[in-house]
């Protein structure tokens, strides 16, 4: 009895605990109406306003607090949330601007029920939001009370540095009033404002006059009743209604003008408004464009529910748009597809953000990510290419894979840097949250719609319109409304899917022939499972045969049957390519049973294309002084998006040598899915090349180098690694016998360790490599030597404004063990690997870099080329000069600031000094001495790949060097290939910010 009593006891207490539960998570939201007076001044750049707020909680709990969101104090805070993400995502404008340009509320008071009552700045993880007040509430908002609240503000508007504030003759008035945070069953949502994050409000009335200039052209959220405009000596009051929505935005300027035209869907009309500046003659293509976007997203979703729709076009030049409840800034400096995609982009957020306001900060890809799916859908419909696809026409002609943007997501994917989706917006860097939100998201809901099919994937989002608009949908929402039409479970896309970074990988491991068909093992090689379609086709390329199939788990097999013997290709989602890390394997051709598909040369390159093994031919031209012209050709696997498994080889033909020279290289990437490391890879690079002419000896060198590197950072902004490799070297010495010269071999093995840590944020750049070197090597008459060599090179770049850098460079070498410690002999096959002030062909024991001559001779011939390794310093005087050369230690500094020369863009114009202090000597019966050097002068540079540096004031041992030469002969240069390598950019393209 007493078991039966405590069975009995925990049902009751169940049932009683679940319905608290429901209650609590019983779905509402509250209700914001507004009474607007507001008053803009031209002249001084300022808007003040009152607001009557009614506030409605229709909430089960009391509230005694209110949160505010006053975001245009974000700028009036160099400190602020929006100030700090705008410096970690490249934008310096703000952080640099002076207090002309900032802006924010000058005067803020509430009142609560008709009394006045205090607010003080919100703290987020001990971080004084400027942006958010918080209200103690003298008496609590009751459940299903309505309560009012005065607001008098003063602002004063700051520059258009993101998405509020003036510019170009346009006020943008947008997040310009003081706007409770949400308040649903998660409790309160106090959010920063962001420039890469964005809004989530409550629905609401909203009942506004506004008084600006006479003179002034007017677009904005909702209807203005013209018939209520009154003029008078300080300009024209308006009258504007809008009916349930999240937000209110208006735009005006002296210089724009309106278009106005309509749109008739279903037997309502919509207006269609079109405000641009007086220049803008796009006006007429635009209007095209919304209208047809208006219908678009009214046909595939549900009816458009606002009475209009507008467009404010700007020339911005930065090529997007931000979207409001019935109005939208996009920027028209674009083509007419760009400016197509944007407005239809922008319209179609009407439906996702302004009517299913979901939680953009928290969720950015539920609205992100549909509507691009969207646009790109009626992209599809009116273009023949996808926007954004802009390759050379030779490429476009070519069987691709995927689109420039989906090749960028394949990119992310393969090079290990890509994030989850779902978190929050504040989490993102920039790629990623662009990439993963708008692209990946609505690549993967195409996928998603392949698989439900069509027609049911539109019904389902149709039922998700009707059941969610004007509320607050979350990410089961959506999810319930496809598995209610579709009858099938989503967890695997709305929970596993976008809820890691995992890769997908699938393969077709084996094909054989049936009686029947063909027999095909599908292996999992990734670490994620997810339904995939086989497909078969014909020697046509027409679809035979296309089922869905549930993955195998991953490390496992699965047999599947395609019951067509006269198939000819099969493929892992062939109709609709997905996110693979490694698609070649999933297309195999009946008839290749060895190699599996034909292979195919592509003359200039071309995207990736799956269905053959592309080999992707490029003309090379290379130079030196010793091979001389060197004609060839690059032959890669691999152009863009990069792949796992890669290779190039480059061969050339040397017109002066008559000999075959060249390089090559082979990597393969292993993919990690821990947290504290990216991948490993594994190379191996060779090449071949003349480094030395003697009378009619040309003298060679064969490099191979295997390579093991473990990459531990997975954000866009950091980059390390800890790199092992071995240097084998077989380079062709001069010898002679009784006077005569004759060519000899020498090999070398350098064992080089590398530990490298760059990181690009906020308004500074450092790279730092830790290096350890040995060798044991052969000098001439049989002697050994050897050194144990450990360097540190810090360099480190600091924004001083908008666009301009100081930039220092620290080096520090030390010989932990050398033979040759107490030598005068440097750079030689007598003493190996000393530091050298300036980095030269001669001194590059190594092979690392290319150079144009290696011999050391100076004149300003090629041998005047330097790389900033080592001292840094750009004084080439060649061999015949050792002057700061150490076989024990050198420290230096390398300094160079840009001139803020604006016009000439990416051309930079940078005085620069180096210093140093080394431990040399100039004959080996010498003690070590310390001795400081220094060198300043002018540089023009472009990135860190091109440089021309002229020297103009040098410490006296230096000065000496030049003893006789003029100016133009003391100049040297730098031509950086390595700054070239794709691969390179490829897997670290925070470089590119």
């Amino acid at each position: 009895m007493l078991t039966l009593f405590k069975q009995v006891l925990f049902v009751l207490i169940f049932q009683f605990v679940l319905q608290g539960t429901v209650y609590a998570q019983s779905y509402f939201q509250q209700r914001t109406d507004y009474k607007i007076r507001a008053t803009l001044d031209t002249l001084d750049k300022t808007l003040t306003g009152d607001i009557i707020l009614s506030y409605t909680n229709n909430s089960p709990e009391e509230l005694d607090e209110i949160y505010f969101h006053v975001w245009w104090n974000a700028y009036s805070d160099k400190k602020s949330a929006y100030a700090q993400q705008s410096i970690e995502i490249g934008n310096r404008n703000f952080y640099f601007s002076d207090s002309v340009g900032m802006g924010g509320y000058t005067e803020l008071e509430f009142k609560y029920q008709g009394a006045a009552i205090a607010h003080k700045p919100h703290v987020i993880d001990e971080e004084v939001q400027a942006d958010i007040v918080v209200i103690q509430l003298k008496e609590p908002i009751k459940p299903n009370a309505t309560v009012e609240f005065d607001i008098d503000f003063k602002s004063k508007i700051p520059y258009a540095f993101s998405r509020a504030g003036y510019r170009d003759q346009l006020y943008r008035m947008t997040q310009w009033y003081p706007k409770p945070a949400v308040y649903d069953d998660r409790g309160w949502h106090p959010m920063p404002y962001l420039e890469m994050g964005e809004y989530y409000s409550e629905f609401g009335d909203y009942d506004v006059e506004l008084n600006i200039p006479a003179s002034h052209s007017i677009e904005s959220t909702g209807i203005i009743d013209e018939s209520r405009t009154e003029y008078s000596s300080s300009g024209k009051l308006l009258h504007i209604k809008a009916k349930n929505v999240i937000d209110f935005a208006w735009f005006c300027s002296e210089y724009y003008l309106p278009y106005r035209g309509s749109v008739n869907v279903e037997g309502e009309d919509i207006g269609v408004n079109i405000f641009v500046h007086e220049d803008n003659e796009k006006w007429e293509e635009m209007m095209v464009f919304a209208k047809r976007a208006v219908e678009f997203y009214s046909e595939e979703i549900g009816l458009y529910p606002y009475p209009k729709v507008t467009i404010v076009a700007e020339n911005s030049g930065n090529g997007s748009g931000m979207e409001y409840p019935m109005i939208t800034l996009i920027d028209s400096d674009n083509t007419p597809q760009v400016l197509d995609h944007l407005i239809t982009h922008e319209i179609g957020h009407n439906w996702f953000q302004a009517i299913l306001a979901s939680d953009e900060r928290r969720y950015t890809w539920m609205d992100e990510g549909i509507n691009t799916y969207y646009e790109e859908k009626y992209i599809d419909q009116y273009y023949k290419y996808a926007t954004y696809d802009d390759v050379p026409d030779l490429w476009r002609k070519k069987d691709r894979d995927y689109s420039i943007l989906q090749s960028a997501i394949i990119n992310l994917e393969r090079t290990n840097r890509n994030t989850i989706i779902d978190k929050e917006s504040k989490d993102f860097d920039v790629v990623n949250y662009i990439s993963m939100n708008y692209e990946k998201m609505a690549w993967s809901y195409k996928y998603l719609a392949h698989y439900l099919g069509e027609d049911v994937f539109k019904k389902g989002i149709q039922l998700y319109f009707n059941e969610w608009q004007f509320k607050h949908p979350m990410p089961h929402d959506i999810q319930s409304a496809l598995e209610q039409v579709s009858n099938k479970n989503l967890d695997w896309f709305f929970r596993d899917y976008i809820g890691t970074k995992n890769h997908i990988n699938l393969s077709i491991n084996k094909l054989k022939s049936t009686d029947s068909g063909y027999d095909v093992i599908i292996e999992n090689r990734g670490s994620f499972s997810i339904p995939y379609a086989i497909t078969a086709y014909d020697g046509e390329g027409k679809l035979l045969y296309e089922e869905w199939q549930d993955s195998p788990q991953p490390n496992s097999t699965e047999l599947v049957n395609i019951p067509h013997t006269e198939a000819k290709k099969v493929a892992i989602n062939g109709e609709v390519k997905f996110v693979d890390v490694n698609y070649s394997d999933n297309v195999k051709y009946t008839n290749k049973p060895i190699i599996g598909k034909p292979v195919k040369f592509n003359f200039l390159g071309g995207l990736e294309n799956n269905d053959v093994h592309s080999i992707n031919v490029f003309p090379s031209i290379l130079f030196n002084q010793y091979d001389g012209l060197m004609l060839g050709t690059a032959l890669t696997n691999s152009v863009f998006p990069i792949k796992n498994t890669r290779w190039f080889v480059a061969p050339n033909y040397g017109l002066k040598s008559g000999r075959l020279s060249g390089n090559f290289k082979i990597e393969k990437d292993l993919l990690s899915e821990k947290s504290n490391f990216r991948k490993w890879t594994l190379g191996l690079f060779g090449q071949t090349f003349s480094y030395r002419n003697f009378q009619d000896l040309n003298l060679t060198y064969h490099k191979i180098t295997p390579e093991i590197t473990m990459h531990m950072s997975q954000g866009i902004f950091k980059n390390s690694y800890l790199q092992y490799k071995a240097h084998i070297i077989n380079q062709d010495m001069l010898d002679f016998d009784d006077g005569n010269p004759f060519v000899d071999s020498e090999w070398s093995v350098i064992h080089q360790l590398n530990f490298n840590m760059a990181s690009r944020r906020r308004l500074s750049q450092s790279d730092m490599l830790i290096q350890l070197e040995y060798e044991n090597y052969e000098k001439p008459f049989g002697d050994r030597a050897n050194y144990l060599k450990l360097s540190v090179t810090n360099d480190r770049s600091i924004f001083y404004n908008e666009n301009s850098q100081f930039h220092i460079r620290f080096f520090g070498g030390y010989f932990i063990k050398n033979s040759e410690r107490e030598s005068s002999s440097y750079s030689n096959v007598f003493s190996k690997a000393s530091f050298a002030l300036t980095s030269q062909g001669f001194t590059d024991h190594l092979f690392e870099e290319l150079y144009f001559a290696r011999s050391g001779q100076n004149n300003n011939d090629p041998s005047s080329q330097v790389t900033i390794a080592e001292g840094g310093f750009k004084n080439a005087f060649g061999a015949g000069f050792t002057t700061g050369f150490s076989n024990n230690y050198l420290l230096t500094a390398n300094l160079k600031i840009d001139l803020p020369l604006n016009f000439l863009q990416d051309i930079n114009v940078r005085p620069y000094i180096d210093l140093a202090y080394t431990s040399t000597k100039e004959v080996t019966a010498d003690p070590l001495q310390g001795q400081f050097l220094y060198s300043g002068g002018l540089s023009i540079e472009i990135s860190d790949a091109i440089g021309i540096y002229v020297p103009l004031i040098n410490s006296a041992a230096l000065k000496s060097n030049y003893s006789g030469t003029k100016i133009w002969d003391r100049i040297s240069f730098m031509y950086n290939l390595k700054a070239f390598n794709p691969w390179a950019l490829q897997d670290d393209p925070g470089r590119l910010f």
